[in-house]
Formats: C-alpha cells, sequence, structure tokens
C-alpha cells in the first residue's frame, strides 16, 4: 500500500470542512445552501495561504502543495489557479466496480462515484437522487453540480444536511480517494523541480512517474555525496524512459536531448529551480512539518562544526547582510546540498526575498532563529568545502 502524504491528506480534510459549510454560523434548521462560488473562492484562499472560512491562513500548502516559489513570478493567487486547474479541474473517469476482499466480496465503487454518492445522500432535494453519476468527472465538477437543481428551476439553490461525525469523515476520506489521484501528475513534476502547470501538458502522467524513478534511481546510484547527474547514463539503461509525450527515445542520446530533460538539468540557469523533496532526505514529511528535524534521521551538525565555530558570526555587524551575501555565494550549490526539505525552503526564500515568517517556529525569538541559520549556512559551507576544495567556498 502506498504511504498517504500527509500534507494531501491534511488539504483534502480541510476542503471537505470548506464543503460542509465551514466559516458560516450553524443554522438551527440543522441544513445549509450548497453555493459553488463560495467553494471556489475559498479553496483558492486556502491554497494561497490567505485565510479562508474566517480562520487563519495555512502558507504551507502554497509552497509545499502548489509550488507557488517555482513558478517565477510572486502572485500567489496566479500560482493557486493554476494548481485548482491541473487538480481540482482534472477529470477522471470512473472504472467498474472491483471486488473487495476485505469487505466480504462486495464490489468497492470507484472514489468518484462514493464521493457523489455520499454527497447526494445528504441533499434535501429528492430530485437530485437521481442524477446520473458523471465520468469522467473533476472535483470541481462534483463541488459544482451539487449546488445546481435538475432543471434550474429554482435558480440552482439546493440545500443539504451537515456532515457529522461518521459522515463527516467519510466526506473527508472519499475527497481524498480523489485528490491523490487528481493531483499525483502534479505532484510528480513538483518532485523533479519542475513548476507542474508549465510542464504538466508535455509528459504523460505515466511517462514523468517513469521518469522521476529514473531519478531517484540516478540519485541511488550516486549516493549520498556524488553527482546524480553523472549516473543518469546508467540509470537510463537499467530503467529506461523511451518516450516522453509523444516523441519516442530510442536511445539515451535522444533521452538527455530531449527539451523537457534539459530544462530540468539546467539547474543553473537564469532562475534557480528549487528541488524541494529531496531524494537523500528520509525523514517523514510529518517531523518536517512540526519542525523536528532533529529527530528525522536527517544530517544535521557534521564533525568539525562546534559552538565556537558558530559564535564567530555573533560578531560580526551587518549579519543580515553577511548571511545574505553566503546563500549568494553557495546558491549553485543548494540543490544538491543535503538538507531537509524545510530547510532548502529556507535558504531559497531568503535568496530570493521571499516572506521567511512561515519558516519561523513557534515561540522562537530573533536570536535563536539566526541561530539556527548560521548553522545551517556552516553546514552548507563545509559541504562546498569538502565536496569542491576551499577554492570555491
Amino acid at each position: 500500500m502506498s504511504k498517504i502524504p500527509p500534507l494531501i491528506a491534511e488539504l483534502s480534510f480541510d476542503v471537505s470542512e470548506i464543503l460542509n459549510d465551514k466559516g458560516n454560523p450553524r443554522r438551527p434548521e440543522g441544513y445549509f445552501r450548497w453555493e459553488p462560488w463560495r467553494i471556489d473562492r475559498e479553496i483558492i484562499n486556502l491554497l494561497t495561504g490567505r485565510s479562508y472560512c474566517g480562520i487563519s491562513g495555512k502558507p504551507k500548502y502554497a509552497r509545499l502543495v502548489v509550488g507557488k516559489h517555482m513558478s517565477g513570478y510572486d502572485d500567489a493567487e496566479g500560482s493557486a489557479c493554476d494548481y485548482f486547474r491541473c487538480v481540482f479541474e482534472y477529470p477522471i473517469s470512473s472504472r467498474e466496480p472491483k471486488e473487495n476482499g476485505l469487505l466480504g466480496g462486495t464490489k468497492a465503487l470507484p472514489p468518484t462515484d462514493r464521493l457523489q454518492n455520499l454527497i447526494r445522500s445528504h441533499c434535501l432535494d429528492n430530485e437530485k437522487y437521481s442524477e446520473k453519476k458523471l465520468s469522467p468527472v473533476s472535483l470541481w465538477d462534483i463541488f459544482k453540480r451539487a449546488g445546481e437543481t435538475i432543471d434550474n428551476s429554482r435558480g440552482g439553490q439546493v440545500c443539504y444536511h451537515y456532515f457529522e461525525g461518521e459522515a463527516l469523515q467519510r466526506l473527508k476520506c472519499c475527497v481524498l480517494d480523489v485528490l491523490l489521484t487528481t493531483n499525483r501528475h502534479y505532484g510528480t513534476f513538483y518532485s523533479l523541480g519542475l513548476y507542474p502547470p508549465q510542464y504538466i501538458n508535455d509528459i504523460k502522467a505515466t511517462q514523468a512517474i517513469a521518469l522521476d524513478r529514473l531519478i531517484k534511481h540516478a540519485r541511488k546510484l550516486a549516493g549520498e555525496n556524488g553527482d546524480w547527474k553523472k549516473q543518469l547514463p546508467i540509470a537510463w539503461a537499467e530503467k529506461p524512459l523511451t518516450k516522453i509525450g509523444d516523441s519516442k527515445l530510442p536511445d539515451y542520446d535522444a533521452f538527455i536531448a530531449h527539451d523537457l530533460i534539459q530544462r530540468m538539468l539546467d539547474m543553473q540557469r537564469k532562475k534557480l529551480i528549487f528541488v524541494p523533496y529531496d531524494n537523500f532526505v528520509t525523514a517523514e514529511w510529518s517531523q518536517i512539518e512540526n519542525g523536528d528535524e532533529e529527530d528525522a534521521n536527517l544530517p544535521l551538525m557534521e564533525e568539525g562544526i562546534d559552538d565556537e565555530h558558530i559564535d564567530s558570526y555573533e560578531e560580526e555587524e551587518g549579519l543580515e547582510d553577511k548571511i545574505m551575501e553566503k546563500i549568494k555565494h553557495y546558491a549553485a550549490h543548494l540543490n544538491e546540498f543535503v538538507c531537509t526539505p524545510h530547510e532548502r525552503e529556507l535558504l531559497f526564500a531568503l535568496l530570493n526575498h521571499f516572506d521567511i515568517s512561515p519558516f519561523v517556529k513557534e515561540n522562537e525569538d530573533d536570536e535563536a532563529f539566526y541561530a539556527r541559520l548560521k548553522k545551517l549556512l556552516l553546514r552548507l559551507k563545509q559541504y562546498v568545502e569538502k565536496r569542491y576544495g576551499n577554492a570555491k567556498a
């Protein structure tokens, strides 16, 4: 069984709460009006990191799910709309029900069918029960049609019982089941360090997954301190990718010459490409999100770095400017540096003058934050010195 990404699970749960009229006063009648326009607006707010449904936003979605930092433009809402189009409007087909051994031989319905059935079961409009299931269908198609009457005779106003208790948990699970499928193509590009909306039409989903596996295999062959790009010929020979889009790649030379591969490998072009999911890292996402890097089996402080070296930074004036100079100096090595996704994002945010407040831990003052940042810079410095020698450090 494949592991469920914690962030995608959390996103699906938040979306389910939006569907359940979160943010509006609870009606004493026990039902609410389904409003697709409100659902659309609040999901976009959620993806941008803004406040949604009257509660504080979650900037991590814009960084770790949408990947707005890879877009090349500082437009959180534009990136959120890109993600919505690529994921929430991504249609998937219903397949024939399969035997489910866990349920005593009963038929397991496709995720989109289960979601449509569950939403419809809470509708006050009996005519909605006769609706035919949509297929192929996207999440947004399901959400939008839930707010439409059969004949639009009442202006499209449809009311639903609140999802409570077990029903709300089922709603969350159903949304998650669909989102895992619709997000997979997008998430694969994210892991390759490519902004998904710019490339998602250039390569099929199965090909993107195969490419991701090939890159992971190259990194495995290279080891912790090796150059995975040099291992690509061997990795391709063992796990060949012979087609990208409609282009056939009969040999490695054709593969490496393909425009998409060249763009992926060009890590030092005008704008540094940020690789968020470092395959060297073995930490759980939940640990990274909670800021528990020290408990996440990660390469932290190497031997030779101690408090004495760190304190040497304290006496320098203009500390922030000096830190920026260090980051710019080592910018070309950020993609290969072994660190957590959380740490790499912090360095990337500083390099591009993004807001760094999401990276400050709860109850962490400025002194503690900069002490943590200086340790990270010293690790980066030692990595470059160890690999390239003092000449480049």
